[in-house]
């Protein structure tokens, strides 16, 4: 889905000089077409590919080139275009992780437990900081058995 990507990859900016990757363009049209002036993209791209000094070795850094020469008004559209790039996540890792630590506490408690219970165990593996900080406390202990000892049932 996010083929136009490779629209800036500069180890193929030599082939696109010559063939300009227009399937990759038409990924990026289908995505984000509204928000181009795609004419004006296609030109300034074929620009970026056949002009030695725009092959860095990554997009930021070709961002950083254009905004140091002042070449990012000349190029507006590409300077977009690598902003666009910079911006969507490449992964989705850290979402991922806070996923399956949910799975895991949903697999624990899912035959026997009420969603009370599990909003609360998720709570804890939130809050895992605060509660390592809180044991550390000589008392915590002794709290939490205070405190369940005023429950008329464990589940309250």
């Amino acid at each position: 889905q996010l083929q136009f990507f490779a629209l800036l990859d500069f180890k193929k900016f030599s082939l696109y000089a010559n063939d300009f990757p227009i399937n990759l363009f038409n990924s990026l049209k289908q995505l984000y077409g509204k928000y181009f002036d795609l004419p004006k993209l296609r030109s300034e791209l074929s620009v970026v590919y056949s002009t030695e000094e725009f092959q860095k070795p990554n997009v930021h850094d070709l961002l950083i080139y254009l905004k140091t020469t002042n070449l990012d008004e000349n190029l507006p559209q590409a300077t977009q275009l690598i902003s666009l790039i910079l911006t969507i996540p490449a992964t989705s890792a850290s979402a991922e992780r806070s996923f399956s630590a949910l799975k895991r506490i949903k697999n624990s408690s899912r035959n026997s437990q009420e969603q009370n219970r599990l909003s609360s165990l998720s709570m804890l593996s939130i809050e895992k900081k605060l509660l390592v900080e809180l044991k550390k406390k000589s008392t915590f202990h002794d709290e939490v058995i205070k405190d369940f000892l005023t429950k008329n049932r464990r589940i309250d």
